[in-house]
């Protein structure tokens, strides 16, 4: 009997240890998975809030008519994504330590047009995968070969090989996501994305 509760107890705490280390796998350091409202530079229309689901703001603060340009969600985070380096596992420190996934399954047209986009990601030199399970997506011009409803999604994820500068204690990249209409090359979308060491 005794050994059954002792095996339960063990049991219990890895999973307390599973569950705090997938919240910190899943928000800020090792699989970064965020959202991207698009058009959100100023000056270009954008539908009600209602009508696409929300501002996909976890801020009491934020105005409801305001869609921000992205951030992390679950936890609330807007306008800039931080991934922080040494917020990683040891494991992913052992095995993968020059990999970083990021992430996102909701880039999300919040105008009133559909629109095709076409992507950049700036990551200050580091090597890039992007993948996809969009039927229509154009590798070669990193652009969507179908037009994303208003209210409608796109999603894009990305393999990042950090340069070993990146990896240094002070190692630092300010770099950004931008999203642009691919067909007149109007910028639409710019959401930087910050690469640091403590969380920046």
């Amino acid at each position: 009997m005794r050994r059954r509760w002792l095996l339960l107890l063990v049991a219990a705490a890895l999973t307390v240890v599973a569950g705090r280390w997938a919240k910190g796998l899943f928000t800020t350091s090792e699989f970064v998975h965020f959202s991207v409202n698009f058009p959100t530079e100023p000056g270009l229309p954008t539908l009600p809030v209602a009508e696409v689901g929300g501002p996909w703001s976890m801020k009491p603060e934020r105005a409801a008519e305001v869609h921000p340009a992205g951030g992390l969600l679950v936890w609330g985070r807007e306008g800039r994504i931080v991934v922080d380096l040494d917020g990683r596992s040891w494991l992913k420190r052992l095995i993968q330590p020059r990999k970083l996934l990021l992430s996102t399954h909701w880039l999300r047209n919040v105008g009133p047009v559909e629109r095709r986009i076409g992507l950049e990601l700036d990551l200050c030199g580091c090597q890039l995968e992007w993948l996809t399970f969009e039927r229509d997506w154009d590798q070669q011009s990193r652009s969507s070969t179908r037009a994303v409803p208003p209210g409608g999604m796109f999603n894009m994820d990305w393999i990042v090989d950090l340069t070993p500068e990146l990896l240094a204690p002070d190692g630092h990249c300010e770099g950004g996501l931008t999203v642009r209409d691919a067909d007149s090359d109007e910028l639409l979308t710019r959401l930087p994305i910050l690469i640091t060491h403590g969380g920046g």
